[in-house]
């Protein structure tokens, strides 16, 4: 749906597992029971251990709007079955969080529930305007893979996740753009987290800052 798709991992992995799914039109794929059995697993051991497993979807646009309604209406039971369990729900489609989420969830946002949206580019940037208007307890950006300077507006935004393009195709990432972000992290009091620079293998990189930023967001519970 936009340049940083160019190059996207799941779709590569997606096609050498033989699934032709990615893209306007294509029929989308519900994965096996299995999967949905083992955030009931975490969550029992959230519960033993007092530790909140984070469940990040990579393979899916929970809000694309080519998946059918009722799986995300299954997803939407797991998550409340599930509340020792953070989900971080990564879309593009920001604009469409508070037309599919249950209106329960507007009126009284489930804590365990991270909504991000994904900005390589400064044309993207509307993103997170839309993002910033959802009710939520937690909202981040994934600016990866990052194709260019940003100049962010972080009001309602608690956590900022950057990293440049891996793999053979990779397009150049400027460091000074990872840097300019974390200088506006640090003017906003947003968690930073740096992933990697551009380079061939995904975590190449991550102290090229001059140390490794691995912030997460202070979650009040």
């Amino acid at each position: 749906v936009s340049p940083g798709c160019d190059n996207c991992y799941a779709e590569t992995l997606s096609k050498r597992m033989g699934a032709d799914v990615w893209g306007q039109g294509k029929a989308r794929r519900h994965t096996a029971p299995v999967y949905w059995k083992a955030p009931h697993k975490w969550e029992r051991e959230g519960i033993a251990t007092g530790i909140r497993p984070r469940v990040f979807p990579s393979m899916c646009d929970p809000f694309d709007a080519e998946v059918d309604d009722a799986w995300r209406t299954e997803l939407w039971a797991l998550i409340e079955a599930t509340p020792h369990v953070d989900w971080l729900l990564l879309t593009k489609r920001p604009n469409l969080i508070t037309k599919k989420v249950p209106a329960k969830w507007l009126e009284h946002p489930p804590k365990n529930v991270w909504y991000g949206t994904s900005v390589e580019a400064q044309e993207q940037m509307w993103r997170v305007a839309a993002l910033a208007e959802v009710p939520a307890h937690i909202r981040f950006l994934s600016l990866e893979p990052l194709l260019g300077p940003l100049v962010l507006n972080l009001e309602g935004i608690h956590w900022a996740i950057v990293g440049g393009e891996s793999g053979p195709h990779r397009r150049e990432m400027e460091l000074w753009w990872a840097g300019d972000i974390l200088r506006q992290c640090r003017e906003s009091g947003v968690a930073f987290f740096f992933k990697q620079i551009g380079a061939l293998r995904p975590g190449q990189g991550e102290d090229a800052l001059g140390q490794v930023y691995h912030e997460f967001p202070e979650v009040l519970r």
